[in-house]
Order: C-alpha cells, then sequence, then structure tokens
C-alpha cells in the first residue's frame, strides 16, 4: 500500500504545495518507510521554492535528517529556499551531524547558522569548540583569530 502511494505522489509532485510535500515525506519517517526516490523528489521540489514557510522547512530538513544519507538535508538547507532559515529549523540536521560525529557536516550548518549577524559569534565559539574536542587544535585557534580580526571566518573545510 506505501509503495503504491509513493508512486501515485511522484506522478503529482508538482501539484502537491510546500507543506504538503514536507508532511508526505514526515509521513514516511514516522510509518518508517524509506523511499529515497520519494525523500529526494521532494527535497528538490522543495529546494527549488522561491519561498518556503520556516516551519516547513524544518519539518522538511527534521526528516531528511533522519535519513542515512544527509545530502538531501543539505541540499536544502544551503538551498534559496534556506535562506531564511531559523536556527530552529537548521537543529536537527546540526543534531544528526553531532551524532553521527560528522564534524564537517557540523561545521557546514554553523556556516550556515553564522549568516544571522546575531548567531555569528555563538557559531564561532562552537565551531572553535568542535574542532578542539577533535584534536583540530591549529583550526580551531585560525578560527578565532579570524573573527577577531572580523574576516568572513568559518572558512570552507570541506
Amino acid at each position: 500500500l506505501l509503495a503504491a502511494i509513493s508512486a501515485a505522489a511522484m506522478t503529482r509532485i508538482d501539484e502537491l504545495s510546500p507543506l504538503s510535500l514536507a508532511s508526505t515525506a514526515w509521513a514516511c519517517v514516522q510509518l518508517e518507510y524509506s523511499d529515497t526516490p520519494l525523500l529526494d523528489v521532494i527535497s528538490q521540489s522543495l529546494a527549488s521554492q522561491k519561498m518556503l514557510d520556516d516551519g516547513v522547512l524544518g519539518m522538511a530538513l527534521w526528516t531528511l535528517s533522519k535519513q542515512e544519507d544527509l545530502a538531501p538535508a543539505f541540499e536544502l538547507a544551503e538551498s534559496a529556499a534556506g535562506r531564511a532559515a531559523s536556527s530552529l529549523s537548521l537543529s536537527p540536521l546540526l543534531a544528526a551531524c553531532e551524532e553521527r560525529g560528522l564534524l564537517l557536516g557540523e561545521l557546514r550548518v554553523f556556516r550556515r547558522l553564522a549568516t544571522d549577524p546575531s548567531l555569528k559569534p555563538l557559531c564561532l565559539r562552537a565551531a572553535s569548540l568542535r574542532l578542539l574536542e577533535m584534536g583540530q587544535t591549529g583550526q580551531a585557534q585560525d578560527l578565532l583569530l579570524d573573527f577577531e580580526g572580523d574576516a568572513d571566518v568559518l572558512p570552507d573545510l570541506m
């Protein structure tokens, strides 16, 4: 039954609202139904939206952060639709990276969060702390020194 519902949703993906897309992805996770092609299409559709409500974005990021592959979650978080993402919406992705020991993923989320001037100092310090915890003393020190100079910090470490 779930496969039939998934197949039907795939053919009508362009007709679904962002809320319907996020709700469909959420339902898949709640039912423990892993349909990677459907979730990928939902993620791509949401990422292509010019404007996306932060609550819908948060639900979609929560759902995508539960998947084994976090690439679709990052794609959505870093898309045009994710420009107005709140720290609350991005927190499931940050938590998933931390739980899985994905330091570079955490740093990507901190970089995204640091675009908010009010969060920038917190993100830089948190990123420095995580680097220290992972034994990256030199990078942590460089990050803090760059912050003092007000440079464009949180370099892309990917």
